[in-house]
């Protein structure tokens, strides 16, 4: 008896000691795996972003022609000349396309950098700078209320001015013809149950909850889930 559970103590110290390598070098192969797919993913995304700089650059200098000649005519063609209503329209056209070849170029430039500590306030202000600019070139209305606590945040500030100001963008470019009121709120441990949904570390009573809202038609459950998508 003593034998046989000497030997089944043994056996199962070598199966275990079996496990614990095949384990390890389970893991080694997955690391490694892991590794090349970041290095091929990281390649493809460099690749892209030289593929989109280029397209960028080749596009946007035909666009700035198109819209100056459109711009030249517009100004020399009477005000009742169809003419005028057709070089206005192709003017418009071009500084859209023109804006949208920026947004692209943008894009495909944002990466992650280290986070800083900046101020909340410098952050914001930055963001509504980006939108008032956006305001001034689309001939739009903008009307923003700010209550924000002083405070340091530590973020990617390039990436959280750009999205911050996108939600204003988007806010009027759905307003319509209106002029777009935004509210911006925020402090320490605000809106605590929203951030707690999106399963963040470290301490609730630390983060710095910031929300914008306007008075659009706002957004769908349905539509949601994409709205981080590039260009939806």
């Amino acid at each position: 008896v003593v034998q046989a559970r000497v030997r089944a103590h043994l056996d199962l110290k070598r199966a275990r000691e079996q496990l614990l390598r095949q384990n390890t070098a389970l893991e080694d192969l997955v690391r490694e795996r892991t590794a090349e797919v970041v290095r091929a993913q990281r390649e493809r995304i460099e690749s892209l972003k030289h593929f989109a700089d280029a397209m960028a650059h080749q596009i946007r200098n035909p666009v700035m022609s198109i819209g100056g000649i459109a711009g030249l005519l517009l100004r020399k063609t009477p005000e009742d000349s169809p003419l005028a209503t057709y070089a206005k329209a192709v003017r418009e056209d071009s500084l859209r396309l023109e804006s949208l070849v920026g947004v692209i170029s943008e894009y495909v430039s944002l990466s992650a950098e280290p986070f800083t500590e900046v101020q909340i306030n410098g952050l914001v202000e930055a963001a509504l700078n980006k939108a008032r600019g956006y305001a001034e070139s689309s001939g739009r209305d903008l009307k923003v209320e700010s209550g924000l606590q002083p405070a340091l945040v530590e973020v990617d500030e390039r990436i959280m001015i750009t999205a911050m100001a996108e939600i204003i963008i988007n806010a009027m470019e759905f307003a319509g013809e209106e002029r777009a009121c935004v509210t911006i709120q925020g402090g320490v441990g605000m809106f605590g149950d929203e951030l707690a949904e999106a399963k963040l570390t470290g301490a609730p009573g630390r983060r710095y909850g910031v929300r914008i809202s306007d008075c659009g038609p706002g957004m769908g459950s349905d539509v949601l889930p994409y709205v981080t998508d590039p260009f939806y």
